[in-house]
C-alpha cells in the first residue's frame, strides 16, 4: 500500500498492443504514477509480476495463454502485496463476483474515462477496493434481493469483535491497518480472519474477501 507522496508503480496486461500502448502513455501522464511494464497474456503477466512486484496491475480478462482471472490468483498467491484492479466490458454480477473472487480489488469498467481509470488506481493503491458505479449496480441490485434476516443471520454468528473486523475487510483495509485501528496486534487479527472463515464455512481468503465486499455493498443499499 503505498502513501499519498509515494510513486504508484503499474503493470499493464492486455493482449491488445496498442490498447497497451495508449494505456502507458494516459497512465505516464498521471502525477506520480510510473508504468513497471507491460504483458501480452496472463502468463507472460504472472511471470512479470512475481520479479517486479509493481504496486498496481491493470488485468484484461479475456486473453490468450492463460486468462485474467487465473492471472490474477497466481499473482495474489505469489505478490500479495500487489493491488490488481481488472478492466472488463462486462457488467454481470457473475463477472464481479468471480474478479472478487479471484483476488482482485478493483474492477473498473472499459468504457470508463480516464479520470475513473486514475481514481480506481489510486484507490487500490491506498488499500481501498474501487468497483465501477455501472458495474457495481447490478451487484447492488442482486445482493438487495437477499433479505437482511439472511444477512443477519450469517453475522450472528460471529463475535462483535469479528463484525467489525469483516466491516474493515469490506471497506479494504489490510491486516496491519485493521490492527491498527483495533489497537490489536496483526497476528490477533489474523486469528479473527481464522475464526471468521470457520463459522461461516468459508474456503479461505479470498471467499472472506468476497463475503466482506457483499456485506459492505449490500449495507449500503439500505443507507
Amino acid at each position: 500500500m503505498t502513501t499519498a507522496t509515494e510513486e504508484i508503480s503499474v503493470f499493464i496486461v492486455d493482449d491488445h498492443g496498442l490498447l497497451r500502448g495508449v494505456m502507458a502513455i494516459a497512465l505516464e501522464s498521471m502525477d506520480g504514477v510510473r508504468v513497471a511494464g507491460q504483458a501480452a497474456n496472463g502468463r507472460q503477466a504472472v511471470e512479470a509480476v512475481v520479479e517486479i512486484r509493481p504496486d498496481v496491475v491493470l488485468m484484461d480478462i479475456v486473453m490468450p495463454l492463460l486468462d485474467g482471472l487465473e492471472a490474477t490468483r497466481r499473482i495474489q498467491r505469489e505478490c500479495p502485496q500487489t493491488r490488481i484492479v481488472v478492466l472488463t466490458a462486462a457488467a454481470r454480477v457473475e463477472t464481479v463476483f468471480d474478479v472478487l473472487r479471484a483476488g482482485a480489488v478493483g474492477l473498473v469498467s472499459k468504457a470508463a474515462d480516464l479520470a475513473e481509470l486514475e481514481r480506481a488506481i489510486r484507490a487500490v493503491a491506498r488499500g481501498e477496493t474501487y468497483i465501477s458505479p455501472e458495474l457495481a449496480g447490478p451487484l447492488l441490485v442482486s445482493l438487495a434481493v437477499r433479505s437482511d434476516l439472511d444477512r443477519q443471520d450469517d453475522l450472528a454468528l460471529l463475535s462483535s469483535r469479528e463484525r467489525e473486523v469483516i466491516q474493515l475487510i469490506g471497506e479494504g483495509q489490510s491486516t496491519r491497518d485493521i490492527a491498527g485501528g483495533l489497537v490489536i496486534s496483526p497476528k490477533t487479527v489474523a486469528q479473527h480472519k481464522a475464526n471468521i472463515v470457520k463459522k461461516l464455512g468459508l474456503r479461505g481468503a479470498q471467499d472472506l474477501q468476497l463475503f466482506a465486499a457483499k456485506q459492505s455493498l449490500a449495507s449500503q443499499t439500505v443507507q
